[in-house]
């Protein structure tokens, strides 16, 4: 069996759309110190399609103004995205959605409205984890992780944590 393509130190800078977009990657694809800068729709999107996942170590994600999404996919996308190590911040969004699950270790997340979101949180599956991760506030209302469709009031599609107490 042959490795993917090694993606390593790598830069996108003021794109109009995203800074990266991906589709269908090999399943243990891993982009290592990959830095988006000042990117219009995304600092990473990642359309990847099946079989394979999209894997960030050691990355930045950083905009300004709080404008777009850091790294996004959806469920018709990518089945599993992990981001190890790094930032995402400056954005409006920081992650959004991902089809069934993801891992994030050792990142700060500084963004102006989510820092992360899934709306379709539901579907999401084994492995889902959050490990040694930082929320920061850009804007007085940020909301750190948000399941479902928003908002603070609880329930199945509404449920978030906005970093004050432990309940969703």
């Amino acid at each position: 069996a042959s490795l993917p393509l090694m993606f390593d130190t790598n830069l996108a800078l003021s794109n109009l759309q995203n800074g990266f977009e991906s589709w269908h990657q090999p399943a243990g694809w891993i982009a290592t110190n990959f830095h988006s800068y000042y990117n219009g729709g995304a600092g990473a999107l990642a359309g990847n399609g099946e079989p394979g996942g999209l894997h960030f170590r050691n990355s930045r994600f950083i905009n300004s103004g709080g404008v777009g999404i850091g790294l996004h996919t959806s469920m018709a996308y990518s089945g599993h995205i992990s981001f190890d190590g790094g930032e995402i911040a400056g954005f409006a969004e920081g992650m959004h959605d991902v089809r069934s699950s993801f891992v994030v270790r050792n990142t700060i997340f500084r963004n102006a409205r989510y820092n992360l979101k899934w709306d379709n949180a539901d579907h999401l599956q084994q492995p889902t984890l959050l490990e040694n991760v930082t929320f920061e506030r850009l804007a007085p209302k940020t909301q750190h992780i948000v399941l479902g469709q928003g908002g603070l009031a609880p329930g199945r599609y509404g449920d978030s944590w906005t970093g004050t107490g432990s309940q969703f």
